[in-house]
């Protein structure tokens, strides 16, 4: 205890990774269970500081409820870091994080068909600006993992009001940060035995500064816990974090690995978070769910930075992963369409997926927040088919959810602000517009990063777990709805899923009755080979469904040769053809096709304009192989009846200009369209219903049937009640008989074909 010094303190805590190592080193500097805040320890004078100044902090920094969306949030810091050095060298402008990055890092901004994915990061140095490391705590389910960048850095002076501190101001100002409220970082001492922090500031380059943060008991009078700091009591006690001269050289925090080289600090920032529960994430690094390397890739959907995962515990072999964000990996899979074995470099290689295709991917479209004018969020999707190795066979099966490789577990939708997931809308969401299959395998993305001040505050919670129920998310909800409702190349995905499985479960069964069954349900009209029922929807004449139209995807589809810019010859609106139907709460779409250049859309030549306020753009895609849509919607003075014209103008750069318009009309409100269109047969069961016994199924089968007359009771054989939650029902009732089919008597059962159940008898 007596040999304890600055030097000593500092040199101890850089190779400290377990609990006991730190406990061992606190309990040095005389600290215990017993001491109170300010109390000095001796030998050194050490006192424990309250975090962020507060004595009760302890409901701030557990505000946090999930460990791994802490780390994204000191992750997030790092990258806040590098963006500041990048504003240091700079000192020219203060522009949004993505503008920045792409200012001072070359990282470009993502968008429609662009983004981090275009660029080589690794071998551009792009992903070695910060980095994650993974080390044993002496903890199983608790690691001891660092947070490294090569940011600005922080003085000794500084400590307190920067990295120290909770909900001060001093992001606020500046534009090129993510962060905003200083508090984020901070949850994850809610979830370590301890924090320990150096950081060496490019402006001091000799000097470290660090510290010790942990929960403590304030004493007597105390309700709660506070957590603290170790530092030095100053002037007006004001506190001093610990500092060491420990020269310009690169400080090595770990050894070198085979196959791994781990991050030093030059200048920038270590944060290490010993005994860090993770809560079922602490796995060994792969794509699959259960670890850090896939939680990073959803949290951080697309992150500002790529950074490098380091797995340096001891029971396996040392690891170095690429976390490049889900968005990245998706637009690379999309950018080959073609299946091919997945090799890249952030797949895990002892884990990766055999194959992966991508079945459908709508590139970004523009969505107007409720309230505003200005088209700022942005929607986009992809459809993976993931592949694994069947233990049933010697080849590839698709997997049940392909997209749990790319996000959280049941939340295919993720809203994100600058790459960084902020929540995710209602799990039912899919299913509730029909497309149960889909969800298991789609990702969709709602990029908020361009959103002005009032939409996000609108939008987002502060912890950023959760989505706040408000009217700007209910009409965004509204348009994705109808985008992805409207786009038939998803439609045929669902069917294609559903079939697939609905033929899976067929092929278990060889009942000879039920293969009488099916034959006559093909001499109704249905299909083995045709797609499976589905709901109706609108037509491209009256350019609106049950919700009024919509937009979306569409599809790949090839593109229309166009002109060299500025020639132009022609612009159609090609849906609808002859009146735009939106009901009152829905949605109408307006698309276009035209030969000019995509650069009439980048230069603002190509408009859309709405003679009447009762109508309004709600989303758009750009110009893209001569093709355009616009999703409208009412107003909120909109009202039934109204009706008026709409117009879109291609302007010459000369002053000439192609017009082309359609009328439109408020409609009702609509109600869902029942109508089913014929395919495949379901699964199904032919059990026996009898009049008395079984009276309340009789009366969901047949309830304008009755029991008590018998030639209405011969004249049905059965009839076809709802399969299952994956087939849509089947609306045909037969009541003509077979000529080979015997009329039941008044005391046998009567048939009727039900969903397929394993205790169903005939």
């Amino acid at each position: 205890m007596s040999n304890m010094n600055v030097q000593t303190l500092y040199y101890a805590l850089l190779t400290a990774k377990t609990v006991t190592q730190v406990r061992n080193i606190l309990t040095q500097l005389g600290d215990s269970e017993e001491v109170r805040p300010l109390t000095p320890l001796k030998p050194m004078g050490l006192c424990w500081f309250p975090f962020g100044g507060r004595e009760a902090n302890i409901a701030t920094i557990n505000v946090a409820t999930h460990a791994g969306r802490s780390l994204t949030e000191r992750v997030t810091n790092a990258i806040d870091a590098v963006l500041e050095d990048g504003y240091d060298r700079e000192q020219k402008s203060e522009p949004t994080p993505r503008m920045a990055a792409e200012k001072w890092f070359r990282r470009p901004q993502s968008g429609p068909d662009t983004g981090l994915y275009q660029i080589d990061y690794t071998k551009s140095g792009l992903s070695k600006l910060l980095g994650v490391v993974l080390l044993d705590s002496g903890f199983d389910d608790g690691p001891t993992i660092d947070v490294v960048d090569s940011g600005i850095g922080i003085s000794n002076d500084r400590f307190p009001e920067t990295i120290l501190s909770l909900n001060e101001n001093n992001k606020l100002k500046k534009s090129y940060v993510s962060g905003r409220f200083g508090q984020g970082g901070s949850s994850t001492l809610g979830f370590s035995e301890f924090v320990v922090i150096f950081s060496r500031s490019k402006h001091k380059p000799e000097e470290v500064t660090f510290t010790v943060i942990r929960k403590i008991n304030p004493g007597e009078g105390y309700a709660e816990d506070m957590y603290a700091y170790l530092a030095f009591k100053g002037p007006n006690d004001k506190p001093i974090a610990p500092s060491y001269k420990a020269g310009t050289d690169a400080i090595a925090f770990y050894e070198e690995a085979k196959g791994v080289k781990p991050p030093q600090l030059g200048f920038g920032t270590v944060v290490r978070h010993v005994g860090f529960r993770l809560a079922g994430l602490d796995g060994r690094l792969s794509p699959s769910p259960g670890n850090l390397y896939h939680y990073l890739h959803c949290s951080l959907l697309d992150p500002i930075f790529p950074f490098m995962l380091y797995d340096l515990r001891l029971g396996g072999r040392a690891r170095q992963e690429v976390v490049a964000g889900s968005r990245n990996r998706l637009m690379k899979l999309a950018e080959r369409q073609e299946e091919a074995e997945e090799e890249d470099e952030d797949e895990g290689d002892d884990t990766k997926t055999p194959k992966k295709v991508m079945r459908h991917y709508a590139p970004m479209e523009f969505v107007v927040p409720y309230g505003k004018t200005e088209a700022t969020l942005g929607i986009e999707y992809w459809v993976p088919f993931c592949y694994r190795k069947s233990a049933k066979s010697d080849g590839l099966v698709l997997r049940s959810s392909s997209n749990e490789l790319y996000v959280e577990r049941g939340h295919p939708i993720v809203v994100t602000m600058n790459g960084q997931n902020q929540g995710h809308p209602p799990t039912k969401f899919l299913k509730d517009i029909g497309f149960g299959m889909v969800s298991r395998h789609i990702v969709v993305n709602i990029d908020a990063s361009k959103c002005d001040k009032d939409t996000r505050q609108k939008l987002f919670s502060a912890t950023r777990e959760h989505l706040k129920d408000d009217t700007v998310l209910r009409d965004l909800l509204k348009t994705l709805a109808e985008t992805l409702k409207n786009d038939q190349v998803l439609q045929e995905v669902e069917r294609e899923l559903t079939d697939k499985l609905t033929s899976e479960e067929a092929e278990k069964s060889s009942d000879e009755v039920k293969l009488q069954i099916v034959r006559l349900l093909e001499e109704a009209g249905m299909t083995k080979k045709q797609s499976g029922p589905t709901e109706g929807g609108g037509t491209e004449e009256s350019g609106g469904t049950g919700g009024g139209g919509g937009g979306g995807g569409g599809g790949p589809r090839i593109p229309i040769q166009t002109l060299p810019f500025p020639e132009v010859t022609r612009l159609e609106i090609v849906a609808p053809k002859v009146k735009a139907e939106p009901a009152i709460d829905g949605r109408t779409t307006i698309a276009i096709e035209t030969d000019g250049d995509d650069k009439f859309d980048e230069q603002g030549l190509l408009t859309i304009t709405i003679d009447s306020p009762v109508l309004e753009v709600a989303g758009f895609t750009p110009l893209r192989g001569g093709r355009k849509r616009w999703q409208l919607r009412p107003t909120a003075q909109a009202q039934v009846g109204n009706f008026g014209h709409i117009q879109v103008v291609l302007s010459k750069p000369t002053g000439e200009a192609l017009t082309a318009s359609v009328p439109f009309l408020i409609a009702e409100k609509k109600q869902p369209n029942s109508k089913v269109i014929r395919g495949n047969i379901p699964d199904f069961d032919v059990i026996g219903v009898h009049p008395v016994d079984d009276a309340d199924l009789w009366k969901e089968i047949w309830p304008d049937i009755s029991r008590g007359d018998p030639q209405e009771l011969s004249s049905v054989s059965f009839t076809v009640i709802r399969a299952s939650d994956i087939c849509t029902t089947i609306a045909r009732r037969f009541t003509t008989l077979r000529s080979d089919w015997r009329v039941p008597s008044e005391t046998s059962k009567y048939f009727a074909i039900a969903p397929a159940r394993r205790s169903a008898k005939l």
